[in-house]
């Protein structure tokens, strides 16, 4: 593995039926650079071990390696093996269930940020795609995130489009806080000591479950989400600061939300 560029991360837990899907979409890019791919299998058992290992084996695909877990230990710590299993200078996301759709997104992503050092990360627009329905949406993220708009939560960016500047990362001590999601707390770590970027192609799709994270009709799990996200804003907010407004806002929303599970009024 000589003169590694950048390194892909695609973690999976249970994903026999997208897996391939997505290690295909990575493997199809068309770069200058040589880049590398991590999988780990977070403990699967449903057949996905399996098809990790036909791709390990497979002697034409150079610069992927496979780690499996023998037991499901969780995302935080399949993302951390994952971040220290990665060289190069720059580190891409890929999710399992997601796939990229640009076979340039990735020369596209490392060329922008050689061509502006202060560029920490790069992102894209990305199609959605809910699962076991047709068709793909638009969307559209905003320009312009800040700091004050990540806590507010006013700038969703899509983990799959990312890519990451590593020297800029701080990821072992940030996971190793156990928070809830690992993109929110790097993503509000990075943006105090670097710009992000948002090229306006649309260079991946993110597959949209009826019953994930972020997505859920029930209470316990949503209510879990929920006061995850403010631990993470509460620790920034304790160890940074923020404006006024802001503090104000993320009180707001806590207690919107939270009403918002009483009355069972969340989910769209």
């Amino acid at each position: 593995m000589e003169n590694i560029k950048a390194s892909v991360i695609i973690t999976s837990y249970n994903h026999a039926n997208s897996i391939a899907r997505a290690i295909d979409s990575v493997l199809s890019q068309k770069t200058t650079f040589n880049f590398y791919i991590v999988v780990i299998d977070d403990g699967s058992n449903d057949g996905s071990k399996e098809i990790l290992k036909e791709y390990y084996n497979n002697k034409s695909i150079q610069n992927l390696s496979v780690i499996s877990f023998e037991n499901n230990q969780g995302l935080m710590q399949a993302y951390k093996v994952g971040f220290e299993c990665c060289i190069g200078e720059y580190i891409a996301v890929c999710d399992c269930d997601d796939r990229w759709c640009d076979e340039f997104k990735l020369q596209k992503q490392v060329d922008y940020m050689e061509a502006h050092p202060e560029c920490g990360m790069c992102h894209t627009n990305a199609y959605s795609e809910t699962f076991g329905v047709d068709g793909l949406r638009e969307m559209n993220y905003p320009l312009g995130a800040t700091y004050e708009t990540m806590l507010k939560g006013n700038s969703y960016i899509c983990a799959t489009t990312m890519c990451f500047r590593r020297n800029f990362m701080d990821f072992d001590r940030i996971l190793k806080k156990k928070f809830y999601v690992w993109d929110y707390p790097i993503l509000l770590h990075m943006i105090r000591r670097c710009k992000f970027h948002k090229l306006n192609d649309f260079t991946a799709i993110n597959v949209v479950h009826g019953e994930s994270v972020t997505h859920t009709k029930k209470r316990m799990p949503r209510l879990r989400y929920v006061l995850g996200i403010f631990r993470i804003k509460s620790y920034y907010i304790v160890r940074y600061g923020c404006k006024l407004d802001t503090m104000l806002y993320v009180i707001y929303k806590l207690t919107r939300d939270i009403l918002s599970i009483i009355l069972k009024r969340w989910y769209k």
